[in-house]
Formats: structure tokens, sequence, C-alpha cells
């Protein structure tokens, strides 16, 4: 994922929302541990943290070492009440700064630099900074405080870090959610040199809704290209870098663990992979949880049957309100001209008459067979309703059948609809 796509992530609200965490945990004085998948980079993280620190009027942070441990990487950034003493710190690499640079008497272990430790001892350089934050904070005045704080971003592939004293682990998991996909697709419609129709735009929604998950180089692609096949998303998906990156020369192994499927109907969240395997396929954003399956798209898009399946999830979420807006359209036109008591004049057995109101395809029929006034401008009118009333259902009959909508029939749907609407106003 690119510099931009991330810095896109950070500007929606769950992105706002995590970064306000982070800095909320480090304006109270603790640590802060960061699980970041790899794909995305820990300097623009860190980067955008300090533009909320220093609009919140407190020091920024700096970079004490950008290492890699096993081909892991972990970026350690350090923060102090006073930015000389900050400064220094990285400069010096921790080394000795304590000891020489507090008071010659006391006898405080040197840092050692991050670089020379393995993964597995991360803990041990945790400890010293924490015991360096004591000495700080012992040799501060409340008017004068150079208490000490850092952040360090790490990959998930790393083990979950223990719980300790001073230190809150936060993890980039679920952060992005529905609200943060609307402004991620908001922002790539609003980038387009010319507007889309409207019946290219609820296109546009519902496959990204659906396949676009919370990837704004997805959705961006998917809104420049316009696809009107499942081939062409296919092919977009196939395009990835993610997908460049991993799959280029083999195929995706399909995995169907319950635990990390996302029905879209519970909006509880799995917690983060706590086994090695799981949290690598996190690391490299192959696993988050979002639209269908928490799976990245670049997985799935080898199975072509799961690939519909995420575009049919997508169209029942934007058609569905479309289909009750055109419903209650209908009965608000046929009301005003045919009375309120129509459905009773025309439908005599109750309960066709609750299933004629609730369901836009029972509607339909009625529409085409059991209402039938004299008057020959009134029957015009209810058939120009039936018309509308059955390609809406045909919309709602495609998605219950796990079927996709083709373009040509939401347009048809709602070309049908703009022309009733000239009903409303003379009502």
């Amino acid at each position: 994922m690119t510099f931009d796509s991330f810095n896109l992530l950070l500007q929606t609200p769950g992105g706002e929302y995590f970064k306000g965490s982070v800095v909320d945990h480090l304006k109270s004085g603790n640590n802060v541990v960061v699980y970041l998948p790899d794909s995305l980079k820990a300097e623009v993280f860190l980067n955008s943290i300090n533009e909320t620190l220093l609009n919140s009027g407190i020091s920024k942070m700096y970079i004490a070492n950008a290492a890699s441990y096993n081909g892991l990487p972990c970026l350690a950034a350090l923060m102090a009440a006073q930015p000389e003493i900050t400064r220094a710190l990285c400069k010096r690499r921790f080394a000795d700064y304590f000891k020489s640079g507090l008071d010659e008497t006391l006898q405080v272990r040197a840092i050692a630099n991050l670089d020379r430790f393995p993964a597995e001892s991360l803990v041990d350089i945790y400890a010293e900074l924490l015991e360096a934050n004591s000495v700080l904070r012992a040799h501060s005045s409340p008017n004068d405080p150079k208490g000490l704080r850092f952040l360090v971003i790490l990959s998930p592939r790393f083990p979950p870090f223990p719980k300790m004293e001073g230190v809150v682990t936060l993890n980039w998991w679920a952060v992005i959610t529905t609200v943060d996909h609307m402004t991620l697709f908001a922002k790539a419609i609003n980038s387009l040199k010319s507007k889309p129709t409207e019946t290219m735009y609820l296109w546009l929604k519902s496959i990204c809704r659906g396949v676009g998950d919370n990837d704004p180089w997805l959705i961006n692609e998917l809104v420049n290209r316009m696809p009107l096949e499942l081939s062409t998303i296919a092919d977009i998906i196939k395009n990835h870098p993610l997908y460049q990156l991993h799959f280029r020369t083999s195929k995706p192994q399909l995995f169907y663990h319950h635990e990390f499927l996302y029905s879209g109907i519970s909006h509880e969240f799995p917690p983060p992979p706590q086994d090695d395997y799981h949290r690598n396929l996190w690391a490299q954003g192959l696993l988050n949880p979002g639209g269908l399956c928490s799976y990245h798209p670049v997985i799935l898009v080898q199975s072509e049957s799961i690939l519909k399946k995420l575009v049919i999830s997508g169209q029942i979420h934007v058609y569905f309100p479309l289909v009750e807006k055109a419903k209650n359209t209908i009965f608000q036109i046929i009301e005003s001209r045919l009375g309120e008591d129509v459905w009773k004049d025309y439908i005599f057995n109750e309960r066709v008459r609750e299933e004629v109101l609730c369901e836009i395809g029972p509607l339909a029929y009625h529409l085409e067979h059991s209402i039938k006034p004299d008057d020959t401008h009134l029957s015009s009118l209810v058939k120009q309703m039936a018309h509308l009333a059955r390609a809406f259902s045909q919309l709602s009959h495609l998605s219950a059948h796990h079927m996709i909508c083709q373009y040509s029939t939401l347009e048809r749907a709602l070309k049908l609809y703009h022309d009733a609407e000239k009903y409303l106003d003379m009502s």
C-alpha cells in the first residue's frame, strides 16, 4: 500500500480516532506499543502522530531508532516534556545519557542501542525505557516535568506484547469501519474529472461496498475504471500492490477459518489473532475485519464464486434501500389518486393485502392483475406503476437469489422511477 493510501486511511474518522487514542495515552504519561501491518508505513504513522501532537501544543516525538529484528520492521520514537532531552536521547542512542545528563552520582544502566537486540529481547528494552522514565520523573518538579514517553511501532509478526505497567498496546485491527469506507468512496468520486451519472454512481457504490473493502487503492481504481463485468473487477484486484507482492507468481491459498469470516450482520469483530500463522497474514495486510469477510480481496479473487458473492453483498446493501424507496413512492402515487382504501377496494383477501403492502413482488403482480380502475387515465397510471414495481422487483429478486444485477437492469429501474416522479409533483 502506498504512502498516499495510508494517509487517506489516517484521515478517515476511524483513522483519526485511532491516532487520537495514541496521542491521548502519550499525553496522560503512558507509553504506547502499536502493532501496524507491514504494508502501512511506520514513518508515515509517526509523522501523522507528530502533526496531531503539535496541533495539541505538545512536543513532537523523535525517531530513536528504525531497526529490523530478524527481518521484521520496528520503529522506536521518544518524547520528553523538554524537546532538548528527546533530541539528546536520540542523538546519543541512549548511551550513558541518564548517568551523565542528570546526576553523576546516579548509577543508571545505559540503554543499549535497539539494533543490538534480537526480537525476543524487546521486552528488555521496554524495561530499560521504563526505568529511565522513572529516573527522569524523580528529578523533575511539577513546574518542570522531564517525563519520557516512548512509542514503539511493531509488525504484527512480533509476538503479542506482555502486560506491563505504564505500557498500553494498541492494534491496527478493525480500525476502519463502514463509515470510513463511505469517506474513502466519496473522496474517490470527488476526484473524478466529470461527475458520473446517477446509475454509474450507484453501480460503483455497490461494487466498492462489496469488493473495495476499506482499501483506498482498490476503491480508487474501481471508481476510475468503472468496471461493468466481473472479469474486469478481477483484473483490477490482480493489479493491486499486495497481489503483485504476494501472488504475482503463484495463486493464493484460500482460507476458510470460521473465526475470521465476518457475516456483515453482527457488529462485533473478532479480536486480533494470537497465533503466528494468522498474525503473519495480518502483518501482510491480508487479514483484517471488513465487508463480507475478513480476508483481503486479493486472496478471494481466485475464487469466482466468492468474488461474485462479494459483488452481490454490495448490491444488496445499496439497492435494497432503493427498492423500499420505490415501493413507498408507488404507494404515495396510487393512494393519492385512487384513495387510501384502494387496496381494500380491489384486494379482498387480508393476507394477500398484507403481502402487497410488505413486498415489492406481490405489489407488482396485483398492480398488473387486480387494480383495474374504470377511468382510462387512472388505468394508465396503474399500468405505469406496475412497470415501475416490476423493475424494482427484479432488482430485489436477483439479490435474493444470489444473482448479480446487471448495469442495464439498474439503469432501466432508475429511469422508470424518475418518469414516475412527475406524479409526486402533481399530488
